[in-house]
Protein backbone atom coordinates (compact mmCIF):
# COMPACT_ATOMS: atom_id res chain seq x y z
CA UNK A 1 0.00 0.00 0.00
CA UNK A 2 1.19 3.45 -0.86
CA UNK A 3 2.15 5.95 2.08
CA UNK A 4 0.31 9.07 1.22
CA UNK A 5 2.19 11.49 2.83
CA UNK A 6 0.89 14.31 5.60
CA UNK A 7 -1.25 17.13 3.43
CA UNK A 8 1.26 19.78 4.64
CA UNK A 9 5.01 18.17 4.44
CA UNK A 10 5.08 19.30 0.34
CA UNK A 11 4.81 22.72 1.88
CA UNK A 12 7.46 24.90 0.09
CA UNK A 13 7.77 27.87 2.99
CA UNK A 14 7.49 26.64 6.54
CA UNK A 15 7.26 28.84 9.36
CA UNK A 16 10.59 28.81 11.28
CA UNK A 17 10.57 29.47 14.96
CA UNK A 18 13.71 29.93 17.60
CA UNK A 19 13.37 27.76 20.49
CA UNK A 20 12.22 30.28 22.93
CA UNK A 21 9.62 31.52 20.59
CA UNK A 22 8.40 27.80 20.12
CA UNK A 23 8.53 27.92 24.22
CA UNK A 24 6.37 30.89 24.50
CA UNK A 25 3.77 29.65 22.27
CA UNK A 26 3.79 26.32 23.43
CA UNK A 27 3.07 27.13 27.16
CA UNK A 28 0.01 29.77 26.03
CA UNK A 29 -0.90 26.47 23.92
CA UNK A 30 -1.13 24.53 27.52
CA UNK A 31 -2.37 27.40 29.66
CA UNK A 32 -5.62 26.60 27.72
CA UNK A 33 -5.88 22.95 27.73
CA UNK A 34 -8.63 21.52 28.80
CA UNK A 35 -10.96 24.08 27.83
CA UNK A 36 -11.97 22.74 24.61
CA UNK A 37 -11.43 19.82 22.24
CA UNK A 38 -10.03 22.29 19.74
CA UNK A 39 -7.63 23.48 22.79
CA UNK A 40 -6.22 20.01 23.14
CA UNK A 41 -5.49 19.28 19.79
CA UNK A 42 -3.81 22.30 19.15
CA UNK A 43 -1.68 21.77 21.67
CA UNK A 44 -0.82 18.28 21.10
CA UNK A 45 -0.19 19.22 16.91
CA UNK A 46 2.15 21.68 17.77
CA UNK A 47 3.85 20.07 20.08
CA UNK A 48 4.11 16.79 18.89
CA UNK A 49 3.71 17.13 15.15
CA UNK A 50 4.95 20.52 14.79
CA UNK A 51 1.63 21.96 13.06
CA UNK A 52 0.38 25.69 13.21
CA UNK A 53 -3.91 25.63 13.49
CA UNK A 54 -6.16 22.62 12.84
CA UNK A 55 -7.61 23.11 9.49
CA UNK A 56 -5.43 21.07 6.26
CA UNK A 57 -6.10 23.65 4.27
CA UNK A 58 -4.52 26.58 6.44
CA UNK A 59 -2.42 24.70 9.23
CA UNK A 60 1.30 25.46 8.69
CA UNK A 61 4.36 23.58 9.49
CA UNK A 62 7.07 24.75 11.86
CA UNK A 63 10.45 24.38 11.49
CA UNK A 64 12.90 24.51 14.86
CA UNK A 65 15.92 26.03 14.30
CA UNK A 66 17.33 25.33 17.65
CA UNK A 67 20.71 26.85 17.49
CA UNK A 68 19.18 30.00 15.27
CA UNK A 69 19.81 33.38 17.25
CA UNK A 70 22.18 31.57 20.26
CA UNK A 71 24.86 34.06 20.21
CA UNK A 72 28.50 32.60 20.86
CA UNK A 73 30.26 31.60 23.43
CA UNK A 74 32.80 34.27 24.91
CA UNK A 75 34.38 32.60 27.78
CA UNK A 76 33.43 28.82 29.08
CA UNK A 77 34.73 27.44 32.51
CA UNK A 78 36.58 24.52 31.32
CA UNK A 79 37.73 21.78 33.67
CA UNK A 80 39.47 18.89 32.75
CA UNK A 81 39.55 15.22 35.02
CA UNK A 82 40.35 11.51 35.19
CA UNK A 83 37.58 9.23 34.95
CA UNK A 84 38.15 5.02 34.56
CA UNK A 85 41.72 3.61 34.81
CA UNK A 86 41.74 -0.13 33.35
CA UNK A 87 44.39 -2.73 32.98
CA UNK A 88 45.35 -6.31 33.26
CA UNK A 89 47.87 -7.83 35.22
CA UNK A 90 49.19 -11.37 36.43
CA UNK A 91 49.78 -9.46 39.69
CA UNK A 92 47.94 -7.81 42.57
CA UNK A 93 49.61 -4.00 42.15
CA UNK A 94 48.28 -2.70 45.21
CA UNK A 95 49.81 -0.75 48.07
CA UNK A 96 45.97 -0.77 49.92
CA UNK A 97 44.33 -3.97 51.63
CA UNK A 98 41.93 -6.18 48.71
CA UNK A 99 38.14 -6.33 49.92
CA UNK A 100 37.41 -10.11 48.32
CA UNK A 101 33.83 -11.78 48.53
CA UNK A 102 33.94 -15.69 49.31
CA UNK A 103 30.89 -15.54 46.44
CA UNK A 104 31.19 -13.51 43.66
CA UNK A 105 28.70 -11.57 43.03
CA UNK A 106 26.92 -12.64 39.39
CA UNK A 107 26.04 -8.90 39.53
CA UNK A 108 29.35 -7.46 39.80
CA UNK A 109 30.42 -9.62 36.30
CA UNK A 110 31.46 -7.56 33.51
CA UNK A 111 28.84 -8.43 30.75
CA UNK A 112 28.36 -5.02 29.09
CA UNK A 113 30.95 -3.36 26.70
CA UNK A 114 33.43 -1.59 28.53
CA UNK A 115 34.61 -0.44 24.99
CA UNK A 116 37.98 -2.47 25.86
CA UNK A 117 39.82 -5.86 24.04
CA UNK A 118 41.84 -8.01 25.80
CA UNK A 119 43.78 -11.60 25.47
CA UNK A 120 41.61 -14.79 24.83
CA UNK A 121 42.03 -18.16 23.11
CA UNK A 122 40.22 -19.68 20.16
CA UNK A 123 39.19 -23.50 19.56
CA UNK A 124 42.75 -23.94 18.54
CA UNK A 125 44.25 -22.37 21.21
CA UNK A 126 45.43 -19.18 19.38
CA UNK A 127 45.41 -16.00 21.07
CA UNK A 128 43.13 -13.31 19.70
CA UNK A 129 41.84 -9.89 20.81
CA UNK A 130 38.04 -10.15 21.28
CA UNK A 131 35.57 -7.51 23.48
CA UNK A 132 36.74 -7.83 27.42
CA UNK A 133 33.23 -8.22 28.34
CA UNK A 134 32.84 -11.44 26.51
CA UNK A 135 35.37 -13.34 28.14
CA UNK A 136 34.11 -15.31 30.92
CA UNK A 137 34.98 -13.76 34.13
CA UNK A 138 34.22 -13.36 37.94
CA UNK A 139 34.52 -10.60 40.38
CA UNK A 140 37.54 -11.21 43.38
CA UNK A 141 37.18 -7.96 45.30
CA UNK A 142 37.86 -4.18 45.23
CA UNK A 143 40.31 -1.48 46.45
CA UNK A 144 38.03 1.53 46.33
CA UNK A 145 34.28 1.99 46.45
CA UNK A 146 33.82 2.22 42.69
CA UNK A 147 36.22 -0.32 41.81
CA UNK A 148 36.24 -4.15 40.62
CA UNK A 149 39.23 -6.72 40.60
CA UNK A 150 38.44 -9.00 38.28
CA UNK A 151 39.35 -12.67 37.32
CA UNK A 152 39.20 -13.47 33.21
CA UNK A 153 39.60 -16.97 32.12
CA UNK A 154 40.60 -16.73 28.22
CA UNK A 155 40.87 -20.58 27.79
CA UNK A 156 36.66 -20.47 28.75
CA UNK A 157 36.04 -18.16 26.20
CA UNK A 158 35.47 -20.76 22.75
CA UNK A 159 33.54 -23.18 25.67
CA UNK A 160 31.37 -21.49 27.42
CA UNK A 161 28.33 -19.10 25.99
CA UNK A 162 27.46 -17.71 29.20
CA UNK A 163 30.02 -14.59 30.63
CA UNK A 164 29.03 -16.16 33.80
CA UNK A 165 31.08 -18.97 35.82
CA UNK A 166 29.36 -22.28 36.38
CA UNK A 167 28.40 -23.07 40.03
CA UNK A 168 30.64 -26.11 40.03
CA UNK A 169 33.96 -24.08 38.49
CA UNK A 170 32.87 -21.53 41.40
CA UNK A 171 32.91 -24.18 43.95
CA UNK A 172 36.42 -25.39 43.16
CA UNK A 173 38.11 -22.37 42.79
CA UNK A 174 36.94 -21.28 46.39
CA UNK A 175 37.70 -24.75 47.81
CA UNK A 176 41.03 -25.59 46.01
CA UNK A 177 42.20 -22.22 44.80
CA UNK A 178 41.28 -18.81 47.55
CA UNK A 179 40.52 -20.76 50.34
CA UNK A 180 43.97 -22.61 50.53
CA UNK A 181 45.49 -19.64 49.67
CA UNK A 182 44.71 -17.80 52.66
CA UNK A 183 45.16 -20.69 54.89
CA UNK A 184 48.48 -20.78 54.04
CA UNK A 185 49.43 -17.12 54.41
CA UNK A 186 46.93 -15.83 57.46
CA UNK A 187 46.01 -18.80 59.06
CA UNK A 188 44.41 -16.72 61.58
CA UNK A 189 42.39 -14.75 59.29
CA UNK A 190 41.69 -18.36 57.92
CA UNK A 191 39.08 -18.82 60.90
CA UNK A 192 37.00 -15.99 59.81
CA UNK A 193 36.21 -17.86 56.20
CA UNK A 194 34.01 -20.19 55.59
CA UNK A 195 35.45 -23.59 55.14
CA UNK A 196 33.96 -24.43 51.84
CA UNK A 197 32.15 -23.01 49.02
CA UNK A 198 28.90 -24.54 50.01
CA UNK A 199 28.81 -23.16 53.76
CA UNK A 200 29.20 -20.03 52.07
CA UNK A 201 26.30 -20.04 49.92
CA UNK A 202 24.10 -21.29 53.27
CA UNK A 203 25.31 -19.02 55.54
CA UNK A 204 25.38 -16.27 53.29
CA UNK A 205 21.46 -16.61 52.16
CA UNK A 206 18.07 -15.54 55.09
CA UNK A 207 15.05 -17.78 55.59
CA UNK A 208 13.85 -16.45 51.47
CA UNK A 209 16.93 -17.55 50.17
CA UNK A 210 18.13 -14.18 49.36
CA UNK A 211 21.75 -13.63 49.56
CA UNK A 212 23.89 -11.11 52.06
CA UNK A 213 27.22 -11.53 50.14
CA UNK A 214 30.09 -10.39 53.07
CA UNK A 215 33.53 -9.46 52.38
CA UNK A 216 36.94 -10.46 54.03
CA UNK A 217 40.45 -7.77 53.87
CA UNK A 218 43.44 -9.60 52.26
CA UNK A 219 46.38 -6.93 53.70
CA UNK A 220 48.88 -5.08 50.76
CA UNK A 221 51.81 -7.05 51.81
CA UNK A 222 50.63 -10.19 51.39
CA UNK A 223 48.94 -9.63 47.77
CA UNK A 224 52.41 -10.77 46.32
CA UNK A 225 52.37 -14.26 47.27
CA UNK A 226 48.30 -14.34 47.69
CA UNK A 227 48.06 -13.86 43.83
CA UNK A 228 51.09 -16.44 43.11
CA UNK A 229 49.47 -18.81 45.25
CA UNK A 230 45.68 -18.28 43.33
CA UNK A 231 46.98 -17.85 39.92
CA UNK A 232 49.12 -21.27 40.54
CA UNK A 233 46.01 -23.49 42.20
CA UNK A 234 43.99 -22.55 38.85
CA UNK A 235 46.19 -23.48 36.82
CA UNK A 236 46.17 -26.92 38.53
CA UNK A 237 42.35 -26.93 37.85
CA UNK A 238 42.35 -27.89 34.34
CA UNK A 239 43.19 -26.29 31.06
CA UNK A 240 39.92 -24.24 31.33
CA UNK A 241 41.63 -21.83 34.01
CA UNK A 242 44.81 -21.93 32.64
CA UNK A 243 46.41 -18.16 31.70
CA UNK A 244 43.72 -16.75 34.02
CA UNK A 245 44.51 -12.91 34.48
CA UNK A 246 43.17 -9.81 36.49
CA UNK A 247 41.45 -7.41 35.18
CA UNK A 248 41.20 -3.86 37.30
CA UNK A 249 38.87 -1.31 36.92
CA UNK A 250 38.51 1.58 38.67
CA UNK A 251 35.76 3.97 37.77
CA UNK A 252 33.51 7.61 38.71
CA UNK A 253 36.52 9.37 39.38
CA UNK A 254 35.37 12.74 37.28
CA UNK A 255 34.72 14.97 40.66
CA UNK A 256 37.39 13.98 42.37
CA UNK A 257 40.31 14.19 39.94
CA UNK A 258 38.94 17.44 38.63
CA UNK A 259 41.23 20.23 38.24
CA UNK A 260 41.33 23.39 35.88
CA UNK A 261 42.11 23.94 32.13
CA UNK A 262 43.40 27.42 30.97
CA UNK A 263 42.04 27.40 27.38
CA UNK A 264 42.15 30.78 27.32
CA UNK A 265 45.90 29.83 25.79
CA UNK A 266 45.73 27.89 22.46
CA UNK A 267 48.97 26.10 23.51
CA UNK A 268 49.70 23.27 25.94
CA UNK A 269 49.06 24.13 29.30
CA UNK A 270 51.56 25.91 31.75
CA UNK A 271 53.30 24.79 34.83
CA UNK A 272 50.50 25.88 37.22
CA UNK A 273 48.02 23.94 35.41
CA UNK A 274 50.31 20.57 34.72
CA UNK A 275 51.07 20.57 38.16
CA UNK A 276 47.31 20.00 38.97
CA UNK A 277 47.34 17.38 35.96
CA UNK A 278 50.00 15.78 37.85
CA UNK A 279 47.98 15.99 41.86
CA UNK A 280 45.01 14.70 39.95
CA UNK A 281 46.37 11.83 38.54
CA UNK A 282 48.43 10.83 42.26
CA UNK A 283 44.34 11.21 43.52
CA UNK A 284 43.47 8.28 41.27
CA UNK A 285 46.69 6.29 40.83
CA UNK A 286 47.66 6.29 44.80
CA UNK A 287 46.33 2.94 45.40
CA UNK A 288 48.88 1.42 42.71
CA UNK A 289 52.06 0.34 43.18
CA UNK A 290 53.11 2.58 39.67
CA UNK A 291 56.71 0.73 39.70
CA UNK A 292 54.59 -2.74 38.80
CA UNK A 293 52.57 -1.96 35.89
CA UNK A 294 53.07 -1.14 32.40
CA UNK A 295 51.33 2.07 31.49
CA UNK A 296 50.85 1.48 27.93
CA UNK A 297 49.20 -1.43 28.93
CA UNK A 298 46.75 0.09 31.19
CA UNK A 299 43.71 3.38 29.65
CA UNK A 300 42.74 6.02 31.06
CA UNK A 301 39.37 7.97 30.31
CA UNK A 302 40.58 11.86 30.41
CA UNK A 303 37.73 14.40 29.62
CA UNK A 304 37.00 18.07 29.25
CA UNK A 305 33.72 19.78 30.53
CA UNK A 306 32.49 23.43 29.40
CA UNK A 307 30.59 25.54 31.20
CA UNK A 308 28.28 28.42 30.55
CA UNK A 309 26.64 30.05 33.86
CA UNK A 310 22.75 29.45 33.11
CA UNK A 311 23.00 27.41 30.08
CA UNK A 312 23.12 24.08 28.21
CA UNK A 313 25.96 23.74 26.82
CA UNK A 314 25.44 20.77 24.04
CA UNK A 315 27.09 19.67 20.79
CA UNK A 316 26.60 20.61 17.31
CA UNK A 317 26.20 17.36 14.71
CA UNK A 318 28.17 19.69 12.31
CA UNK A 319 30.97 20.07 14.87
CA UNK A 320 32.06 16.57 15.16
CA UNK A 321 33.85 16.37 12.22
CA UNK A 322 35.95 19.56 13.56
CA UNK A 323 36.35 17.52 16.45
CA UNK A 324 38.19 14.61 14.67
CA UNK A 325 40.49 16.98 12.59
CA UNK A 326 41.51 18.61 16.58
CA UNK A 327 42.02 15.23 17.77
CA UNK A 328 43.30 12.97 14.91
CA UNK A 329 45.50 16.00 13.08
CA UNK A 330 47.78 13.75 11.41
CA UNK A 331 45.06 12.13 9.55
CA UNK A 332 45.11 12.74 5.84
CA UNK A 333 40.76 13.47 6.75
CA UNK A 334 39.65 12.30 10.12
CA UNK A 335 36.20 14.25 9.17
CA UNK A 336 35.38 11.87 6.60
CA UNK A 337 37.36 8.36 8.18
CA UNK A 338 34.90 9.66 11.24
CA UNK A 339 31.76 9.90 8.80
CA UNK A 340 32.27 6.78 7.26
CA UNK A 341 33.25 4.71 10.09
CA UNK A 342 30.96 1.96 11.45
CA UNK A 343 32.16 2.05 14.92
CA UNK A 344 30.55 6.37 14.62
CA UNK A 345 27.57 6.24 16.48
CA UNK A 346 25.67 9.61 16.49
CA UNK A 347 23.48 10.62 19.40
CA UNK A 348 20.43 12.86 18.87
CA UNK A 349 19.35 14.97 21.48
CA UNK A 350 15.38 14.98 21.56
CA UNK A 351 15.34 14.37 18.34
CA UNK A 352 17.19 17.70 17.72
CA UNK A 353 18.61 17.46 14.14
CA UNK A 354 20.94 19.84 15.17
CA UNK A 355 22.52 18.59 18.39
CA UNK A 356 23.89 15.48 18.94
CA UNK A 357 26.97 13.88 20.43
CA UNK A 358 28.87 10.90 19.51
CA UNK A 359 30.88 7.93 19.93
CA UNK A 360 33.77 6.42 18.09
CA UNK A 361 35.93 3.90 18.12
CA UNK A 362 38.98 5.19 15.95
CA UNK A 363 40.44 1.19 15.52
CA UNK A 364 43.24 1.32 12.81
CA UNK A 365 42.94 5.52 12.43
CA UNK A 366 44.83 6.50 15.46
CA UNK A 367 47.48 4.71 17.74
CA UNK A 368 46.62 7.10 20.28
CA UNK A 369 42.98 7.11 20.71
CA UNK A 370 41.28 3.63 22.08
CA UNK A 371 37.57 5.67 22.23
CA UNK A 372 36.15 8.86 21.83
CA UNK A 373 32.58 10.09 23.24
CA UNK A 374 31.01 13.02 23.65
CA UNK A 375 27.85 14.08 25.57
CA UNK A 376 26.08 16.81 27.60
CA UNK A 377 25.66 16.43 31.18
CA UNK A 378 22.28 17.35 31.73
CA UNK A 379 21.53 13.62 30.98
CA UNK A 380 22.60 12.56 34.31
CA UNK A 381 18.95 13.93 35.30
CA UNK A 382 17.52 11.14 33.39
CA UNK A 383 20.04 8.45 33.27
CA UNK A 384 19.36 5.44 35.97
CA UNK A 385 21.05 2.16 35.86
CA UNK A 386 18.11 0.98 37.86
CA UNK A 387 14.36 0.35 36.67
CA UNK A 388 13.14 3.64 37.75
CA UNK A 389 10.85 5.88 36.34
CA UNK A 390 13.07 7.37 33.46
CA UNK A 391 13.69 3.66 32.31
CA UNK A 392 13.79 2.63 28.66
CA UNK A 393 9.97 2.20 27.84
CA UNK A 394 8.17 -0.18 25.42
CA UNK A 395 4.99 0.44 23.22
CA UNK A 396 3.52 -3.20 24.59
CA UNK A 397 3.54 -1.43 28.25
CA UNK A 398 0.26 0.43 26.66
CA UNK A 399 -1.39 -3.15 25.77
CA UNK A 400 -1.87 -3.70 29.74
CA UNK A 401 -4.13 -1.39 31.38
CA UNK A 402 -2.33 -2.23 34.77
CA UNK A 403 1.37 -1.40 32.92
CA UNK A 404 -0.22 1.76 31.08
CA UNK A 405 -1.16 2.95 34.19
CA UNK A 406 2.25 2.65 36.34
CA UNK A 407 2.91 4.79 32.53
CA UNK A 408 1.36 7.26 33.00
CA UNK A 409 2.28 7.76 36.81
CA UNK A 410 5.67 7.39 35.80
CA UNK A 411 5.18 10.25 33.53
CA UNK A 412 4.09 12.53 35.88
CA UNK A 413 7.12 11.92 38.47
CA UNK A 414 9.06 12.78 35.31
CA UNK A 415 7.32 15.97 34.74
CA UNK A 416 7.67 17.10 38.01
CA UNK A 417 11.50 16.56 38.31
CA UNK A 418 11.92 17.81 34.39
CA UNK A 419 9.96 21.33 35.58
CA UNK A 420 12.07 21.86 38.48
CA UNK A 421 14.70 21.83 36.67
CA UNK A 422 13.32 24.85 34.16
CA UNK A 423 13.71 26.95 37.77
CA UNK A 424 10.08 27.37 38.06
CA UNK A 425 8.79 24.98 40.20
CA UNK A 426 7.62 25.92 43.80
CA UNK A 427 10.42 24.22 45.79
CA UNK A 428 11.82 24.77 49.02
CA UNK A 429 15.30 26.18 47.96
CA UNK A 430 17.64 28.79 48.23
CA UNK A 431 18.37 29.03 44.70
CA UNK A 432 16.15 27.97 42.28
CA UNK A 433 17.92 28.57 38.96
CA UNK A 434 17.13 26.41 35.99
CA UNK A 435 19.45 23.16 36.11
CA UNK A 436 22.79 23.86 33.65
CA UNK A 437 24.54 21.06 31.55
CA UNK A 438 28.43 20.68 30.27
CA UNK A 439 29.07 19.87 27.07
CA UNK A 440 31.45 16.78 28.03
CA UNK A 441 34.54 15.42 25.37
CA UNK A 442 35.92 12.30 26.92
CA UNK A 443 39.06 9.85 25.31
CA UNK A 444 40.27 6.91 26.28
CA UNK A 445 44.32 6.73 25.77
CA UNK A 446 47.05 4.54 27.39
CA UNK A 447 48.24 5.47 30.48
CA UNK A 448 51.54 6.13 29.24
CA UNK A 449 50.13 9.18 27.21
CA UNK A 450 47.97 11.22 30.30
CA UNK A 451 49.33 13.96 30.67
CA UNK A 452 49.29 14.93 26.75
CA UNK A 453 46.47 14.39 26.06
CA UNK A 454 43.64 16.86 26.17
CA UNK A 455 46.02 19.62 27.42
CA UNK A 456 44.46 22.66 25.39
CA UNK A 457 41.26 22.99 23.84
CA UNK A 458 41.84 25.81 20.74
CA UNK A 459 39.36 29.22 21.48
CA UNK A 460 38.56 29.32 18.01
CA UNK A 461 37.34 25.91 18.23
CA UNK A 462 34.72 25.68 20.99
CA UNK A 463 31.75 27.93 18.79
CA UNK A 464 32.65 25.45 15.64
CA UNK A 465 31.46 22.16 18.12
CA UNK A 466 29.37 23.58 20.73
CA UNK A 467 26.48 25.90 21.63
CA UNK A 468 24.53 27.37 24.10
CA UNK A 469 21.12 26.86 25.26
CA UNK A 470 19.44 28.79 27.84
CA UNK A 471 18.76 26.25 30.50
CA UNK A 472 15.05 27.39 31.06
CA UNK A 473 14.67 26.81 27.87
CA UNK A 474 16.31 23.50 27.23
CA UNK A 475 13.83 21.98 29.99
CA UNK A 476 10.78 23.55 28.95
CA UNK A 477 10.83 22.08 25.88
CA UNK A 478 11.24 18.27 27.26
CA UNK A 479 8.50 19.33 29.94
CA UNK A 480 5.96 20.66 27.43
CA UNK A 481 6.86 17.05 24.96
CA UNK A 482 5.83 14.95 28.34
CA UNK A 483 2.82 16.83 29.05
CA UNK A 484 1.82 16.59 25.19
CA UNK A 485 2.91 12.76 25.84
CA UNK A 486 0.77 12.30 28.89
CA UNK A 487 -2.26 14.13 27.63
CA UNK A 488 -2.11 11.37 24.21
CA UNK A 489 -1.44 8.54 26.33
CA UNK A 490 -4.39 9.21 28.77
CA UNK A 491 -6.73 9.77 26.33
CA UNK A 492 -5.77 5.63 25.04
CA UNK A 493 -5.56 4.37 28.61
CA UNK A 494 -9.32 5.92 29.29
CA UNK A 495 -10.11 4.66 25.34
CA UNK A 496 -12.43 1.52 24.88
CA UNK A 497 -10.55 -1.52 24.68
CA UNK A 498 -11.93 -1.76 20.71
CA UNK A 499 -10.86 1.85 19.92
CA UNK A 500 -7.18 1.21 21.30
CA UNK A 501 -6.51 -1.95 19.01
CA UNK A 502 -7.25 -0.12 16.47
CA UNK A 503 -4.20 0.07 13.66
CA UNK A 504 -4.09 3.74 14.28
CA UNK A 505 -4.21 4.23 18.27
CA UNK A 506 -1.51 1.29 18.20
CA UNK A 507 0.84 3.28 15.68
CA UNK A 508 -0.01 6.90 17.46
CA UNK A 509 0.69 4.87 21.39
CA UNK A 510 4.04 3.32 19.61
CA UNK A 511 4.59 6.99 18.28
CA UNK A 512 4.59 8.45 21.69
CA UNK A 513 6.52 5.71 23.40
CA UNK A 514 9.09 6.52 20.48
CA UNK A 515 9.31 10.29 21.30
CA UNK A 516 9.30 9.81 24.86
CA UNK A 517 12.31 7.70 24.84
CA UNK A 518 13.71 10.01 22.94
CA UNK A 519 13.42 12.93 25.24
CA UNK A 520 16.00 11.52 27.78
CA UNK A 521 18.56 8.86 25.77
CA UNK A 522 19.27 8.48 21.84
CA UNK A 523 16.95 6.17 19.58
CA UNK A 524 18.44 2.61 19.75
CA UNK A 525 21.00 2.22 16.45
CA UNK A 526 18.49 0.10 14.41
CA UNK A 527 15.74 2.98 14.67
CA UNK A 528 17.96 5.98 13.75
CA UNK A 529 16.66 6.22 10.52
CA UNK A 530 13.54 7.22 11.83
CA UNK A 531 15.26 10.18 13.38
CA UNK A 532 16.80 11.87 10.25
Amino acid sequence: MAIMPYPDDREDEPVQLTLSEFIQEGVGYYNRLGRSDNDDLTFLKFILAGRRGLDLDKQRTITLNVTQAEPDILRATTTRDYDSLIGTTRTLPYLVPLTVWPIPSFRDTLKMSNHVTSVAYDRNGNAIHVPMHSIPNLTLGKVTNRSAIRVFFPRMYPVLESKKIPTPDLESIYNRCLCPAIRGLMPNQATHWPPNYRTAMETSQDRTGRLHLGSLDIPAHVLHDFCRSYLNSLENLGDRFKDAYFGHELRGWKAATVHNLDWDADEPVELGAAHEHVVALEDLTRVLDMEEINQEQWLIDVGLEFRVPGMVVTWRTLGHEALAHFLLPDLDDPGRALLRSKKYYVDHQMHFKDLAGFRWSPGAHSDIFHYIQAYTTEKAISYQLHNGIFSHRKPSELLSKKLSTKLISDLEQQSEVIHTCTGDAEVEADDRRPHEGCARLEVRVCLANVHHTLACFPRNLLNQTVVQIPARYWWYFKWLRLAAIHNVLTNLHNAPSKDRSSDSSLALGAMMIWILNGAHRTPVHHLLALAK
